[in-house]
C-alpha cells in the first residue's frame, strides 16, 4: 500500500486548497492514518467517505479492499479489489491480495475447469485495461487505413510491404476481439460479487425453497430484479434468487 502514498498526499493538498478546508485532511489520508494504527474499522469508514465524496482513485478501492480483508470480509475485499483492477490489472500487490481474498472464500467448486484456450484468453483479458486495448485497436485501424490507401493509390507500394498490411489487419481484428471481450466481461454492469453470506432461493421470496447457501466472495451475474430480490447466476453454475443487499455490482 505504500505505493499509493502520493495519492493520499495529492488528495490532502486538494482538500487544503478548497476554501474553508485549509486545515482539514482528506478522508483518504485519515483512513490511511487509522490503518497504520491498526484501527481497520475506522479506516474502512474513512475510505468509504472518500469514495462517496470523491475523487475516487484506484488507490481508494485498493485500500478499502485491504481494510475489508483485515476485517475478515472477503466478499467486500474482492469487490473493491476487482474495482481497482479495472484500472490497474498488472499491479502485483493488488493481484497478490486479491488471490488471498479469493483463497479465503467458502465457494463450491465449479462444474468444469476452463480449457487451455479459455485460460489463455482470460489471462490476456486480465492483463490489459479497456483503455489500453481500445487505444491499440484504434492505432492498428489507422495503420491499416494508411497502408491500404498506400496500396491502392501509391505506385511505389512494393509487394514486400504486403505482409505488413496483412499483419496489421490480423492484429486489428484480434485486438478488437479482445477489446469487445474485455468490455463484455469486466465492464459488464451485470457482473457482481456476493458480499454477505445469504441463501439462494428458487423464487423472489424467502417462502420459496432454498436452492443452497450463497457465500461471500462468490462471483455472480445478475439476471433480473424484482422488489428486494434479484436473480443471479453464480460462478459454479447455480442459479436462483437472492436479496439485492447481499450482492454488489463491480461496475458502478
Amino acid at each position: 500500500m505504500r505505493r499509493f502514498l502520493p495519492a493520499a498526499l495529492l488528495l490532502t493538498l486538494v482538500a487544503a486548497a478548497v476554501p474553508g478546508h485549509a486545515q482539514a485532511a482528506s478522508p483518504f489520508a485519515e483512513g490511511h492514518a487509522y490503518y497504520q494504527r491498526g484501527d481497520y474499522e475506522a479506516a474502512r469508514e474513512r475510505y468509504l467517505a472518500q469514495a462517496q465524496q470523491g475523487p475516487v482513485t484506484p488507490a481508494v478501492w485498493y485500500d478499502l479492499g485491504n481494510a475489508s480483508l483485515k476485517l475478515q470480509q472477503p466478499g467486500w475485499a474482492i469487490l473493491y479489489y476487482e474495482r481497482a483492477a479495472l484500472a490497474m490489472p498488472r499491479d502485483r500487490d493488488l493481484q497478490a491480495n486479491l488471490s488471498v481474498a479469493l483463497a479465503s472464500r467458502r465457494v463450491p467448486p465449479s462444474a468444469e475447469a476452463p480449457g487451455w484456450l479459455q485460460f489463455v484468453w482470460q489471462r490476456l483479458l486480465g492483463f490489459f485495461t479497456l483503455n489500453e486495448l481500445t487505444g491499440a485497436a484504434v492505432a492498428l485501424y489507422l495503420l491499416s487505413c494508411v497502408l491500404l490507401t498506400w496500396r491502392l493509390r501509391g505506385r511505389h507500394f512494393r509487394r514486400r510491404y504486403l505482409w505488413l498490411l496483412v499483419t496489421a489487419l490480423v492484429l486489428m481484428v484480434f485486438v478488437a476481439g479482445l477489446t469487445l471481450g474485455k468490455w463484455r466481461g469486466d465492464w459488464n454492469p451485470a457482473r457482481a460479487v456476493v458480499v454477505t453470506d445469504s441463501a439462494l432461493y428458487a423464487g423472489p421470496a424467502d417462502t420459496f425453497p432454498a436452492v443452497r447457501s450463497a457465500y461471500q466472495g462468490e462471483m455472480a451475474q445478475t439476471l433480473r430484479r424484482e422488489g428486494f430480490w434479484c436473480e443471479v447466476a453464480l460462478e459454479n453454475g447455480s442459479q436462483g434468487w437472492i436479496l439485492q443487499s447481499a450482492v454488489e455490482p463491480i461496475v458502478r
